[in-house]
């Protein structure tokens, strides 16, 4: 979902493929070696006791469908993937960012990359399919291959940061939600959650709509209380590491050192990100001016939010 609709059909495709045909090739062998063992046994040939003969015959089965799913696997990717995804890339390099809807990247909830991060749609494609092909251990060397193919055809280094996989949604988790008509309580995943990301906030249980207003309220408090662990936050000495104990010091009292930050400010601001974008998503005006307010961007407009917070009945 976080790809270009472009290059999201292209992706399911090979995932698919490359889960169902290799499972369908160990049926067809588990299937064979099963009968070519009972044409053994009905041939009179003095065997083990049945109940030996069958868990062996069994075994020699699953051996010989992991062996020919392994060895489909290796030369799917190798040959089949390989050729498909070279021409596909092939096409799509050429392709400029955003000439198109269907070329630019969508801002979901959880979206919290730059562009210069997410870079082409073709890059962003390559870093995510070869890492979810890489994730069997049966067809890494054929998977680095690939992906040494596919970078090479774009230009960009193997071994560079823009070819490094990055996820592209942050997660979300909202602890302890309850529902005010049945009780429930669940955690809510705010970015990956299929029901919030169609702007669905009724109650798993019950169905009634959850109170959003509250919601939001624990989110502005939650993003309250980050904002002053940041700007409270001790600072440590970069060269003992120790924690400085005074207010106003510049230097480490201890030996001399420069003092730094313990809270990264990448990461803090990444957070304030991912609050800001949620808050756009699903409709929260105070949240999303908060998160832009912290990020020195301009105030938020009406037409900025575009959620239609499903829940505004809980409101």
């Amino acid at each position: 979902e976080n790809l270009p609709s472009a290059v999201q059909q292209d992706l399911v495709l090979l995932l698919t493929e490359f889960l169902y045909l290799p499972w369908r090739e160990a049926r067809r062998a588990a299937k064979a070696a099963t009968e070519g063992g009972e044409g053994a046994a009905g041939s009179g040939s003095q065997g083990p006791p049945m109940s030996q003969g069958g868990s062996t015959q069994a075994a020699v089965a699953t051996a010989k469908a992991e062996e020919a799913q392994s060895s489909f696997l290796r030369a799917l990717v190798s040959e089949v993937f390989t050729e498909r995804l070279l021409a596909r890339v092939g096409v799509w390099k050429g392709i400029t960012p955003g000439c198109a809807p269907e070329w630019e990247f969508p801002q979901l909830a959880g979206s919290y990359l730059s562009r210069e991060d997410l870079g082409h749609p073709a890059l962003a494609f390559v870093r995510v399919a070869t890492h979810l092909l890489a994730l069997d251990g049966r067809v890494s060397e054929q998977v680095a291959l690939l992906r040494r193919q596919l970078l090479k055809l774009l230009h960009v280094s193997e071994f560079g940061t823009d070819a490094e996989f990055r996820e592209m949604c942050q997660p979300f988790v909202l602890p302890d939600v309850i529902c005010i008509f049945c009780n429930d309580c669940r955690d809510l995943d705010l970015t990956r959650d299929e029901a919030l990301a169609q702007h669905d906030w009724r109650c798993r249980s019950c169905r009634q709509p959850l109170d959003t207003a509250s919601l939001e309220r624990r989110l502005v408090a939650m993003l309250r209380a980050e904002a002053a662990a940041y700007q409270t936050q001790d600072l440590a000495c970069v060269k003992c590491k120790q924690v400085t104990s005074g207010h106003l010091r510049s230097l480490c009292g201890l030996c001399g050192g420069g003092l730094v930050n313990t809270r990264r400010p990448e990461a803090t601001q990444r957070r304030l990100v991912v609050y800001r974008n949620l808050a756009r998503f699903h409709g929260f005006r105070v949240l999303a001016e908060l998160a832009s307010w912290l990020l020195g961007d301009a105030p938020e407009g009406e037409e900025d939010l575009e959620g239609t917070t499903g829940g505004g009945e809980g409101r």
